[in-house]
């Protein structure tokens, strides 16, 4: 007998005593080929799936976090997400604990307004708000977005003076989102009739078995201690939800488009850059990052590269037609421009179908590069 059939043959033993001890104990004991990796829920932007992610997108049935300062896209980004989980056909929740979130805006963005449906909990707790949540997954709710797990409040002040905050608080927010995470992961008394035919013997349910892809957002918060140089951040909610998260994203404004031909007819910026790293990937490499640009007007998100190209035509260096591009009749005939940008091997006679060619080049050079994105570093 060989050594892969012995040690096959010790791990279906183990499995199966294993089984017989445990009873109703609940746990499940197989072989690591037998659990099937989590189906992916693309983002939409493939320079983020499959460049930084990796993987083609989030995992469905775990927890994702997008974190970041105010103003960094979190909840637009959670929009753009959500709209591609409704073009998928996915029944979505807006958890706007906030109560910032509007559907016009959602709208804007790519969310129909009969398209998902949006939880406010006026008058609920923190503890009950999440509980609310934990009954959504268990009614059918395949994509809920939590935002934001800063916001949520231990207990419900709406009837206490200010100066008896202190003393009616008495769950902090890193004890509640400790809870919660410990009940997604090992399970909450089902509610309905299928889910507690679905818990079976152990009468619990959790966030593997419902399937629904959760996305917490959450704010960076400064450490204390750097007095100089860049201090430290990190999300708050206690080190067990970090643990918890399959994927965990920052999310950090970058910088503005400050171009003439980039602003609105008020000087303001049309567009915002925008970094995200992955600084937590359970299912493929981390560390990776990428920059992506907002729409100001419409808050949709899109990628580097294609931000690149869409620049590029906006301020009348590139011409498309059809799928074809150009150099434009003003751009070409610039030898001022083309010696300042340092171009080089510029062909004036460009002509060529589809757009990584053009793309290829302005990457080459630059000037070109620095010129087109007009972007005005706030580091």
């Amino acid at each position: 007998m060989g050594k892969a059939t012995t040690l096959l043959a010790k791990l279906s033993a183990l499995k199966d005593t294993y089984s017989g001890v445990a009873g109703k104990t609940g746990g499940v004991l197989q072989l690591a080929e037998e659990f099937k990796a989590p189906e992916i829920l693309a983002t939409g932007f493939p320079e983020l799936d499959n460049k930084v992610l990796v993987i083609g997108g989030i995992p469905k049935g775990r927890v994702t976090e997008l974190a970041g300062e105010t103003g960094a896209g979190k909840s637009t980004l959670a929009c753009n997400i959500m709209a591609n989980a409704i073009a998928a056909g996915m029944a979505c929740v807006y958890a706007d604990k906030e109560d910032t979130m509007t559907a016009e805006y959602a709208e804007k963005i790519g969310c129909p307004k009969d398209s998902f449906l949006l939880f406010k909990g006026h008058g609920l707790s923190g503890p009950d708000y999440l509980e609310r949540l934990m009954l959504q997954m268990e009614s059918g709710a395949e994509l809920i977005i939590l935002d934001s797990l800063a916001f949520i409040a231990s207990d419900d002040l709406s009837d206490t003076e200010l100066a008896d905050v202190t003393m009616k608080t008495n769950m902090s927010t890193p004890m509640l989102t400790k809870a919660f995470i410990q009940k997604l992961y090992s399970g909450w008394a089902p509610k309905t009739d299928h889910w507690k035919e679905v818990a079976g013997k152990t009468g619990k349910v959790s966030i593997t078995d419902t399937g629904t892809t959760l996305i917490v957002i959450n704010h960076l918060k400064t450490k204390l201690g750097p007095q100089y140089g860049k201090p430290d951040k990190d999300s708050g909610g206690g080190d067990s939800i970090k643990f918890a998260y399959s994927i965990r994203f920052a999310m950090e404004r970058y910088g503005m488009a400050r171009d003439k031909s980039l602003q609105d007819e008020d000087g303001n910026p049309i567009y915002t850059r925008t970094k995200i790293t992955v600084v937590k990937n359970k299912l493929a490499p981390g560390g990776r990052s990428t920059m992506m640009f907002v729409d100001n007007r419409t808050g949709r998100f899109f990628s580097d590269q294609e931000a690149i190209l869409k620049f590029a035509i906006q301020m009348n260096i590139v011409l498309k037609k059809g799928a074809w591009y150009y150099w434009h009749d003003g751009f070409k005939t610039d030898a001022k421009l083309h010696k300042a940008l340092g171009l080089k091997d510029f062909n004036p006679d460009m002509k060529e179908q589809g757009k990584d060619k053009v793309l290829e080049y302005i990457n080459t050079n630059s000037g070109l590069l620095a010129h087109v994105l007009g972007v005005r570093l706030n580091k």
